[in-house]
């Protein structure tokens, strides 16, 4: 909870000072009060406890290849030495299209592929290899013309489970996740 609140503290100091930027923005001195533009790029964080264990605590690059098409790579990696020591890294290629690129609230359909690999440190294995797709709807909110915050909600679908064939593939919700992005040329 402490961590929440400092997270809350950081997004308002970094938000107060651009306020002035994203009304001129949305008054018709900006791109329409949002920073989406093709061939535009972003550096996107995931905001702790989103909810969605593959978005949660990444990174991604994203670029912008039209206006309304928005293709990115998250990574996620992770460390811990309890029971065991073990690992847990993630890559997946997503992509957002954008429903409406008008105003500074932007719904979208997003999907993604993620390939994990981890060791639970218990098993046997050295890496446990996992495989996903996941997708749903959300939208991005631009609190300026360069800084954004989004979320989605959705539906996912695991392919290859950790332990192997026994495991089987399983439908489930994809739950929720937050993301806070910074565009740049």
């Amino acid at each position: 909870m402490k961590s929440a609140k400092w997270l809350a503290v950081a997004l308002v100091l970094v938000a107060a000072p651009m306020t002035a930027q994203a009304q001129d923005a949305m008054d018709g001195g900006g791109s329409g009060g949002h920073g989406v533009a093709a061939m535009k790029k972003s550096l996107s964080f995931g905001i702790p406890n989103g909810g969605n264990g593959y978005v949660n605590g990444a990174a991604g690059v994203w670029m912008m290849m039209m206006e309304n098409l928005n293709l990115g790579i998250n990574f996620g990696l992770a460390f811990g030495n309890k029971p065991e020591t073990n690992f847990d890294v993630l890559v997946g290629p997503a992509v957002r299209y954008y429903l409406d690129v008008a105003g500074p609230v932007l719904p979208f359909v997003a999907g993604q592929m993620n390939f994990r690999f981890y060791d639970d440190g218990v098993t046997g294995n050295d890496d446990d290899p996992e495989l996903s797709l996941a997708g749903g709807l959300g939208a991005e909110w631009f609190v300026t013309d360069i800084f954004s915050i989004a979320g989605h909600v959705g539906l996912g679908l695991d392919l290859l489970r950790a332990g192997g064939s026994d495991a089987g593939i399983r439908a489930g919700t994809f739950t929720s996740g937050m993301t806070a992005q910074l565009y740049f040329e």
